[in-house]
């Protein structure tokens, strides 16, 4: 099964109900980081991969003209009315070269079939000097990324930052920031994305026969009924020279 197969529209049907539980969606400190990389007046943005639309929502007092795209409907039920909504797929972006003068991607990349391909259509449909404004869950460190993606356990490669970086090299890196979300609940996660209780068990265990170089750089805790682990987040801003 490819990743397109599996975290397909009847997937995000099912996520768009605990969607917003996830710490990350709305939490303030990455949205603002995201927020002023925006400068004052943008005539046109459009944010990929939307989801309940936390990012459009937020920026539409900067923005003239705000587009998400999402392949679920049902998660896009919560954007702004404001927003003009697009279904559809990212792999097969509908738009023509140089459309918008922004363009924003929020933990969508692990989810992508072609990076590479994805990453160029964006490009594309960006205008000359315009931005690319782009975040992503990293594993702490490169050489960590397979034991990342084990513990994690969709079958999905987490790309690293070296990853990311070489996968937009046609851009130019404006700011990059990285930002850590201490003490996350691996249970809460566990409650709001995995489908059955053999899935959680298997990442439950994973966690708690990690390695001891892992644990000390995620800062992990054992509470006795939960694991609290550091997340880190990267955020860029860059600009199609």
């Amino acid at each position: 099964m490819t990743i397109e197969q599996q975290y397909n529209q009847r997937y995000w049907k099912n996520r768009s109900e605990k969607y917003e539980q996830a710490n990350w969606v709305k939490n303030k400190t990455l949205l603002s980081v995201l927020y002023n990389y925006l400068p004052r007046q943008t005539r046109s943005l459009i944010d990929l991969g939307i989801g309940t639309g936390a990012i459009a929502n937020m920026v539409l007092d900067k923005v003239e003209q705000v587009y998400g795209l999402d392949i679920s409907s049902d998660m896009m039920k919560g954007v702004s009315h404001q927003v003009v909504r697009i279904q559809g797929n990212i792999h097969h972006l509908p738009f023509k070269p140089n459309t918008f003068e922004c363009v924003v991607m929020r933990n969508v990349l692990h989810y992508l079939q072609d990076k590479e391909t994805v990453i160029e259509s964006i490009y594309h449909i960006i205008e000359l000097k315009g931005m690319f404004i782009f975040s992503q869950v990293i594993p702490f460190v490169d050489d960590i990324s397979k034991e990342y993606d084990w513990l994690i356990g969709r079958n999905i490669h987490y790309p690293t930052l070296s990853e990311i970086k070489n996968l937009n090299k046609a851009f130019r890196i404006v700011d990059i920031q990285e930002v850590v979300l201490p003490s996350q609940s691996i249970i809460s996660w566990l409650n709001i994305t995995t489908k059955t209780k053999a899935e959680k068990d298997t990442i439950i265990k994973r966690h708690l026969e990690t390695s001891d170089r892992y644990k000390r750089l995620v800062n992990y805790t054992d509470t006795g009924d939960d694991i609290l682990v550091d997340i880190k987040h990267v955020c860029m801003k860059m600009e199609k020279p």
